[in-house]
Parts: structure tokens; sequence; C-alpha cells
């Protein structure tokens, strides 16, 4: 199978913000399924002529800082993978070459020893605090913004064969000073793989979505529509 993407490399992070187009995170806004952004943010964001900035808060950095350590630890308790680290200095991007603004910064690659097979590797760190949220988790059910992510791994890099996504869950309780404590922390991995047949066809689906955006609103310049859920 023949690569479908490019690979870069950038010294600085204001350089890859300054060139990454629609990435990972905004797989699920495009298709209305994420909580945090729409089509219209990600619009906004690919068509502004403003320098691209890094709006991060505490929680975010606190998660930052917690990927290497915990891809780290994936490596220690998977050693049957030969793991990938991203750039210690600066960040990669991986590029589609048909449709140049699907681009891909992984939190790692992986390669399985034994069959060669190829993979990513996203790693999050969430705090649950709110029931629905616990149960969401519980129930092994990966919220839509974290499986589209996942998705568009294997949109952009066509020969990626899944990805594993690593959880580590902070679960909170509210005790009876009002107040939010930590009651345990686990660490969960889901094993997303295009050869399933449901997973084969969301790729497709996400696939599609994403190039009718680029297609429809970002080259005619026609801005998505608000869209008001009830």
């Amino acid at each position: 199978m023949s690569k479908n993407y490019t690979k870069e490399t950038y010294k600085t992070r204001e350089a890859w913000l300054a060139n990454r187009g629609i990435g990972s995170s905004d797989a699920a806004a495009i298709c209305n399924k994420s909580k945090w952004k729409t089509p219209r943010d990600v619009y906004n964001s690919i068509t502004s002529k403003e320098q691209k900035k890094e709006v991060k808060n505490a929680r975010m950095t606190e998660g930052t800082l917690a990927e290497p350590h915990i891809r780290a630890l994936f490596e220690i308790e998977h050693p049957e993978y030969k793991v990938t680290h991203p750039p210690k200095k600066g960040s990669w991007l991986f590029r589609r070459k048909d449709y140049p603004l699907l681009t891909l910064t992984p939190d790692g690659l992986l390669e399985e020893i034994a069959t060669g097979k190829k993979l990513g590797l996203e790693i999050k760190d969430i705090e649950l605090r709110k029931r629905e949220q616990k149960e969401l988790w519980l129930n092994d059910t990966l919220p839509d913004d974290y499986y589209f992510q996942t998705l568009h791994y294997m949109v952009v890099k066509n020969d990626l064969e899944g990805v594993i996504l690593v959880a580590r869950l902070k679960f909170y309780s509210f005790d009876y000073n009002n107040e939010y404590t930590l009651d345990h922390i686990e660490t969960r991995y889901y094993w997303i793989m295009r050869e399933d047949e449901d997973v084969s066809k969301h790729i497709s689906y996400l696939e599609k979505k994403e190039i009718s955006f680029i297609e429809n609103n970002i080259k005619p310049g026609k801005r998505p529509p608000v869209i008001v859920k009830i």
C-alpha cells in the first residue's frame, strides 16, 4: 500500500500551529458530535488570517505534562509493541497528499513486533466528576470527541490498521465539605481497529464529512450554519 501522506517536523510549537490544518480534535466537531466546538468554530480557526494561538487551561497543561509518562508506562506494560515517540523538541505533523488540510499530530506510533501491524497511540488524562461522565466510561463507551479522534488518525494515515486509546481516568467524589476529592485512578485501553466492520464504516463516514467540509465550506469560503440543539 502506497502512503497517502507526508511527514513534516517543526522546531517550534508556534510553527506547528501555523501549519496544522484540520486535526483530530476537529473531527467530531465537523460531524456535529463535539461537546466543545462546532463546525463553524473549525471553519473560523482554519480561515482566520490571524496568527493561531493555543489556548490552554490548567487541566490541559496537566494533561500535556502527564502524556509522556503515560506513554512510557504503556511502553513498559506492552513490550509487544515498538513505540515511536513524538520529537523531544518541536512537533511532528502528518499531512494527506490529496487533501493537505487534513493533518494529524499523533501522541505516538506503534508497530506490533510479531505482525508488523502499524497503529496509532492516543493518550487521554481525564478527570471525572459528574455522574453521567463516570457512567459513560464505566460502561466502556468512548465519548464521541475521543472516538472521532481515533478515526481521524486512520483518515490521514492509510497505513494504520488501528489506534490504541489509553485513558487515565481520575474518579472524583463529592465529600461532606462540598468539595471534590480524588477517589481512585484507573487506566483503560481501547483498541479501535480498521478491520472491525463498524469502525471501517465510521472511518469512511468521517472521511466523506471532512472532505465535504473542505470542498463545500473551506474552499468556497462558505461559513457553516449555526446548529441549534434543543
